[in-house]
């Protein structure tokens, strides 16, 4: 009878090491199944690898210009040059393995312009020997050789015909396409850089702003108003400016968000008669 209580003990410290156990199992099999992150540099990799017949040249040029694209959806702009996609994308600046040097890279605008346009060589027959022998030259090379020749010898020019080809220097659309739903509203048909906030009434029961497009026309938005080609959604409007929140997906999967402010520019450049018809408008939009 005396040695019940220890068996009842025994039984308690066996459920309880059980009990541990099955936890610690679980655990382990949750972080190990957990999603890893995904590695950029990998997905660079693969993404340029699904695309069959490149050199390795226009290779190079496909996982920089991928790089650029996920640069400007996390930065809401475009590098200055290839040296800030270092070293989340690149170790170093991408070399063309044509040339041995660094790819060129500039900024035009709201595009860029990766690599350069070469010319067309020219093709120069040697003295004595057919158009079939013709070699390439360099330009010094091509002028010393043509003063040396006679009239009688036969020059061809390289003539490269584009027609149906593709144009090998224009980069790869990795943009989004727009969504021509009918469903969507118009200012969701705008870039936001295509408009402008005009003016902001903050004094009314449901703050209220105004933007314009470029030929000046004017759209009433509220909290909650979708704006912009990138999922844009009015989530705050201040008495300067109105916050803009855009979700976006990138080329691995992963969604993305960013805020955007549209801010108003002076006071003094927003006429009496543009918020007398704001209030007007608004007035009308009441039940």
């Amino acid at each position: 009878m005396a040695k019940k209580p220890k068996n009842n003990l025994t039984k308690k410290l066996l459920i309880i090491g059980g009990s541990l156990a099955a936890v610690l199992v679980v655990l382990i099999l949750y972080f190990g199944q957990a999603t890893q992150p995904v590695n950029i540099r990998e997905e660079l990799d693969k993404k340029a690898s699904q695309v069959k017949g490149l050199s390795q040249q226009r290779r190079q040029m496909l996982k920089i210009q991928l790089a650029i694209a996920d640069f400007r959806i996390s930065n809401n702009k475009l590098p200055e040059s290839l040296d800030e996609l270092r070293p989340v994308y690149f170790d170093s600046v991408p070399i063309d393995p044509e040339t041995g040097k660094p790819f060129s890279y500039k900024v035009e605008g709201a595009k860029y312009v990766l690599g350069e346009k070469k010319t067309a060589p020219t093709l120069v027959a040697a003295a004595g020997a057919s158009t079939q022998d013709a070699v390439l030259s360099g330009e010094a090379q091509q002028e010393a050789l043509i003063a040396s020749l006679d009239d009688k010898v036969e020059t061809v020019a390289f003539v490269y015909d584009p027609s149906e080809k593709r144009d090998p220097f224009i980069p790869f659309d990795l943009s989004a396409k727009l969504d021509d739903d009918p469903n969507k509203t118009p200012l969701e048909r705008y870039e936001l850089g295509q408009l402008r906030l005009t003016a902001v009434l903050a004094g009314l029961d449901e703050p209220t702003a105004t933007v314009e497009n470029a030929v000046g026309k004017g759209f009433l938005v509220k909290k909650g108003a979708k704006i912009g080609t990138n999922n844009g959604e009015v989530v705050e409007i201040l008495q300067d400016r109105i916050k803009i929140l855009e979700t976006s997906v990138d080329f691995t999967g992963q969604t993305k968000t960013n805020v955007v402010e549209l801010v108003l520019r002076t006071k003094d450049q927003i006429s009496d008669d543009v918020r007398d018809n704001i209030k007007a408008n608004t007035r009308q939009q009441r039940p």
